[in-house]
Order: C-alpha cells, then sequence, then structure tokens
C-alpha cells in the first residue's frame, strides 16, 4: 500500500438524519486525518450541523445513531458547514474513506439548496466507499457477499473485538480504519484501483469508450456484479447498458456514487466460475441488445434547475457568485417556487437579516411544514418504540427526548 498512499486520508462518517433518498439532511461529519503512513493528525472531531427549521428528523435514524434531538439546533449553519468541510476535508489534498457513499451525497443536496453547484465530493482528491470495495471483494472470493451494510457487523466478521457504544461517533471510526487497513492486506491491488483520483477516473473511462471496451461494476442494492457497455460520458454520469447476468439493461452511473467501474477484464476465468457469470456471454448479449433512442437521466440538480423559470434561472445564476449571500432575496418577476427557495436559504442561514415581515412569513411556513410531517413522525416513533427494549435506561430516556422534540418546536 505504500506506493499508493500520497495524500493524507480523511476517515469520515457522515451522521444522518433522515432518510438519504427523501429531503435529507445531516448531524454532522465524524472524521479524522491522518497522514500517507495511516498515523492520525490531529484529535478526532465531529462538525455539526444545525437542523433545518422546516424539516422533522426520523426518530429511527435519532434512536439508531444515539443522537439527541435537541442537541441538532446547536450545530453550525449550513452555509458554514459546508465552508468547514470543505477547507477541513474535501479539498484537492486529501482521500476521503467512507463507509457509505449513499449518506455522504447528502452533502450534495445541502449545496444545492445553499445556492452552491453541487460539486463537493469531486473537490476531494478522491473518495473511496468501503463497503463497496469489500463487497466486490467478497463477491470475487467466494461468489457470495456478507449479507449486511452495518459498518459494526462488517468489522466484527473480520476480527473486530471492541464494542462502541451508541453514540460514539468518534469511536466508530475505529471500525472504518479497520476495515481499510484489513482491505490494504486481503486485497491491496482492488483498494488501489478504487483509490484512484478523479481526474485519473475520467482519463480512463474515456479510453475504455473509445476503444469500444467494458467495465465491471458491483451494485449494492442487489448484491450483483453487472457488465457495463457505455454509451456515453456526460459530465457527472455514464449512460450505459449493463448485463447482471440474466438480461440487458439500461442505467445512468452516476460518477459521484464513486463506484468501481473497473476494465471488465478484472473477472478472470477463475473468477467466472466463483461468480457464476461468463464475460463473453455478458459481451455477446450487450452487443445484441438495442440501445435506447433517450438514453439520458437527470440528477437532483438538473431536476431542482428545470424548475426555475428563464428569470429564476438568471437570478439564481447571479445569485451564486453573489458576495452578500445573507440579503440575497427573490424579486417580483420570481417564481413562488424559487421565492420559497430563496426564503429557506436565508431564514437557516442567515434569519438576523430578516425584517419583522420576512420573519413572520418564514416561522408560517416552517410551522406549515413541520405540521404537514407530524403524523409521520409520530408513526416512526411509535413503531420504535414498540420494537425497543425498554429495560434498557438509555433507550427510554433517548426516545422520551425524541418524543418530545416536535412538542418543542
Amino acid at each position: 500500500m505504500q506506493n499508493a498512499i500520497r495524500r493524507k486520508y480523511a476517515f469520515v462518517l457522515p451522521l444522518p438524519l433522515n432518510n438519504p433518498s427523501s429531503k435529507a439532511a445531516l448531524y454532522g461529519l465524524t472524521y479524522f486525518v491522518a497522514d500517507e503512513n495511516l498515523n492520525p493528525v490531529g484529535k478526532r472531531e465531529i462538525i455539526t450541523c444545525r437542523g433545518l427549521d422546516n424539516l422533522l428528523p426520523s426518530p429511527n435514524y435519532l434512536f439508531s445513531l444515539g443522537i439527541d434531538p435537541f442537541s441538532i439546533k446547536k450545530g453550525l449553519s449550513e452555509e458554514r458547514f459546508l465552508d468547514e468541510i470543505t477547507d477541513r476535508i474535501f479539498n484537492e489534498e486529501t482521500t476521503v474513506i467512507t463507509w457509505s457513499i449513499r449518506n455522504l451525497r447528502i452533502l450534495e443536496q445541502i449545496c444545492i439548496r445553499n445556492l452552491r453547484k453541487p460539486d463537493i465530493l469531486k473537490k476531494a482528491y478522491c473518495v473511496c466507499d468501503i463497503n463497496r470495495v469489500l463487497k466486490l471483494h467478497e463477491t470475487l472470493e467466494s461468489g457470495i457477499p456478507f449479507n449486511s451494510d452495518a459498518l459494526s457487523a462488517c468489522a466484527a466478521k473480520y476480527g473486530f473485538k471492541n464494542r462502541i457504544p451508541k453514540g460514539n461517533h468518534e469511536g466508530r471510526l475505529d471500525l472504518l480504519e479497520y476495515l481499510f487497513r484489513y482491505l490494504s492486506q486481503v486485497n491491496p491491488s482492488l483498494l488501489r484501483f478504487a483509490l484512484r483520483n478523479t481526474k485519473d477516473r475520467l482519463e480512463s473511462l474515456e479510453k475504455i469508450i473509445q476503444g469500444n471496451k467494458y467495465l465491471l461494476e458491483f451494485d449494492l442494492k442487489t448484491r450483483s456484479i453487472e457488465i457495463i457497455k457505455p454509451l456515453k460520458l456526460n459530465e457527472d454520469s455514464i449512460c450505459a447498458l449493463y448485463f447482471d447476468g440474466n438480461d440487458v439493461l439500461f442505467k445512468n452511473y452516476e460518477l459521484t456514487d464513486f463506484g468501481i467501474l473497473s476494465p471488465a477484464t478484472v473477472l478472470t476465468e477463475h473468477r467466472e466460475k466463483v461468480v457464476n457469470l461468463s464475460l463473453k456471454e455478458a459481451v455477446e448479449a450487450l452487443n445484441r441488445a438495442e440501445i435506447p433512442e433517450d438514453n439520458n437521466s437527470d440528477n437532483s440538480y438538473d431536476n431542482f434547475i428545470k424548475k426555475l423559470s428563464e428569470h429564476d434561472l438568471l437570478h439564481y445564476r447571479d445569485a451564486l457568485e453573489s458576495q452578500k449571500r445573507g440579503f440575497i432575496r427573490a424579486d417580483d418577476s420570481s417564481s413562488e417556487i424559487y421565492r420559497r427557495y430563496l426564503m429557506l436559504f436565508a431564514g437557516n442561514n442567515y434569519k438576523e437579516n430578516f425584517s419583522d415581515g420576512e420573519l413572520q412569513s418564514y416561522y408560517r411556513y416552517c410551522s406549515a411544514q413541520i405540521q404537514s410531517q407530524l403524523n409521520q413522525y409520530l408513526r416512526e416513533l411509535e413503531n420504535l418504540m414498540e420494537n425497543t427494549d425498554s429495560r434498557i435506561p438509555e433507550n427510554v430516556n433517548l426516545i422520551r427526548r425524541i418524543q418530545a422534540y416536535p412538542m418543542e418546536l
């Protein structure tokens, strides 16, 4: 591993407050930085992010991570949070090691709602999803990946002995580091490949597409290897056909998922037998398949832009470059959706700059939003209470705090 490690490492675990597929928010990021020899540089820290005024957290996420909901109002504003993590973690000097890219991509949603382009992950030298690398390693070795995505369960499977209490976010970084070191011992070549920087990834993909060659990817949802025929490389994605062992389907692979995307020839004859997948058959099936006429796929940022009127879009582009972000407001020609977007941006970051009328309108809207989410919050809380061991005082105390939280807003 020595030759592959050239820059700083940041071991990073995001702390989500709700499902990443919904309107997502973070309690913060816990992290530590290490040098090229994996020696820690500085102490372990949590950079916390203040919860949104218009969004209730998920009781399940609060409980599973041991987060007191009343503490989420004490962090940095999302604007300051993004500045802080860009300075410390997401920069060209640092390789980011994480467990779930899905949770880390919440940062892109935070960027979008804070008048920023969602390119924060691309600012790092590299981002590596250890869970995906580990699952591919297991599949290539035995044909069957471990059936859990839980960081603690995976670390325990490979020999981690210590128990990390719920709520010890800095302690969970031990699990991530342990599995990174494990992979560096058992499959250093795969790990080195996953640690390529963004520029090298793009250059490699361009050559593969130009040479009409094929790629291999591992899908975490289906726990399966995919053989890919890339059709087109966009700025942030690859339009492709893929073969999953049975069918050829179309898929859009987002580059900020930081998948494996290796040459398909990594599937050697021995590995074909292990995973029960023939590269030759996959290539033949891909070549027979018809290419869909419309093979574009929009990401969340594209969908956000499409909702803006022409006037909104001009205003938005000017706002992206504004030096007085706390005073950005919609004008009389702005659409209702854009007015609300800017109101929430200003209210969650700069409410001290609101007039009395603006502040009242902001709180009325946030109150209505919280009320609309309350039934779902209570249903989730009820289910959590039914399935939690009430003999453990820590569990009972945390659930009481979660139960009281929306009533105090």
